[in-house]
């Protein structure tokens, strides 16, 4: 993942993942604005390489920021990274069961039960503004809590069933029939 990602070892980032809105369920709400974005960015920028992963194109000041990487590798570059700040449910629950912290800001943010679950782990920061966020993103790049995140994730993957195997589980129980 470092040489794919243009690092160096020991380099440090943070995935931001920003999405079009442009979905029937978002028609009231509003994207997540560039001022926005520059403010996420300006917060992390001194410890951490930025990464910006957008549906459609970015501004054109913030194009040296994208996550320039095959699809199939989002998930490694999501585990080692030292934060995912999102404004869609999607990666932010990824970034959350793989051990990473990570930040879902979105008006949706309090209505998602899967959302809920993780909550309840302390494994995702949910917040319906990007203001609400401040303090928990500067939280996490002063002190990220890794050994207590990873016992975390190991409590939810202990307590939560493996929907793979239980699907196939069930494909093979009922194939014998």
């Amino acid at each position: 993942m470092v040489k794919e990602l243009g690092l160096c070892k020991g380099d440090k980032y943070v995935i931001l993942r920003f999405v079009s809105w442009d979905d029937t369920y978002d028609l009231m709400h509003k994207k997540t604005g560039t001022d926005t974005k520059h403010k996420i960015i300006d917060i992390a920028i001194e410890k951490y390489r930025i990464f910006i992963s957008a549906e459609g194109e970015l501004p054109p000041d913030l194009m040296h920021f994208k996550l320039i990487l095959p699809p199939h590798r989002l998930h490694d570059a999501l585990a080692f990274a030292s934060m995912v700040i999102r404004d869609g449910s999607t990666t932010a629950t990824e970034a959350a069961v793989l051990g990473t912290p990570s930040i879902y800001i979105s008006p949706f943010a309090h209505l998602l039960g899967v959302i809920q679950l993780l909550k309840k782990y302390n494994l995702i920061y949910k917040f319906k503004t990007f203001t609400e966020s401040i303090g928990t993103i500067e939280k996490i790049i002063e002190d990220p809590q890794k050994i207590q995140r990873m016992a975390n994730r190991k409590k939810f993957l202990e307590d939560t069933i493996d929907v793979a195997i239980f699907i196939m589980g069930k494909c093979e129980e009922y194939g014998r029939k």
